[in-house]
């Protein structure tokens, strides 16, 4: 069988707006935020999701919480490993990310790994065991999930599956860092089989947004490979 699981971006916050480095701040939405994360309610309404994971930062449990008023039998369940990068000492400063990061900034390598682990040992596992397991294809989703975190996250995490061996590019789908972007609020799809395998379907999805999403997203490194 298979799973497709709506990766989601919260919405937009005060500090997104400002272009304020966030990291592991935690943040409210804007009212801007609260309208996309309606947005996503309302394209996600008919979906019969079955699970909802979420960051515990609060911007990104409260864009999680609106989606789930459509469907109310779903308990929310939070997890630190689904934070923001920790930008140390840049958390709260205004300003774009270039170059050599202070050694207070979590390291690429600990934030993919950390970002790996809890999809290889928490969702992976409950796909396999909570699931029915009666299909081996990934052309019909048997469970849809949604797990919503945070701009920098979901690049890493996307990247980082894609480097793994058994995750493949969906047709239209060759993402790099250098040319998509996770929108606040945007919804990226992967189809993910009882075995850990997958295919990334969609990337930084918003055109459920009656608005334009901002482009910069101070979190994220411009130079930096992730992947």
């Amino acid at each position: 069988m298979v799973a497709r699981i709506y990766l989601i971006r919260h919405g937009e916050t005060h500090e997104n707006k400002q272009h304020i480095i966030q990291g592991q701040l935690d943040t409210d939405l804007n009212e801007t935020g609260f309208e996309q994360a309606r947005s996503v309610r309302d394209r996600l309404q008919d979906v019969p999701l079955c699970a909802a994971f979420s960051s515990d930062s609060k911007r990104a449990a409260d864009t999680a919480r609106t989606i789930l008023e459509r469907h109310p039998g779903v308990q929310l369940q939070t997890f630190e490993a689904l934070r923001e990068r920790y930008m140390g000492e840049l958390q709260g400063k205004r300003g774009n990310l270039y170059g050599v990061l202070p050694p207070s900034v979590e390291q690429p390598g600990h934030f993919r790994a950390r970002l790996l682990k809890w999809w290889f040992e928490v969702l992976v596992p409950y796909i396999a065991t909570t699931v029915e397991q009666d299909q081996e294809t990934l052309e019909e989703p048997h469970a849809h999930i949604i797990i919503t975190s945070h701009g920098a996250s979901i690049s890493f995490l996307l990247l980082a599956l894609l480097n793994e061996k058994q995750y493949a590019r969906g047709p239209g789908e060759d993402y790099s860092s250098s040319h998509k972007r996770i929108y606040n609020a945007s919804i990226s799809t992967i189809d993910v089989r009882t075995d850990g395998s997958g295919v990334l379907v969609k990337v930084g999805d918003a055109s459920h947004l009656e608005k334009p999403a901002l482009e910069r997203n101070a979190d994220v490194v411009q130079d930096e490979p992730n992947a």
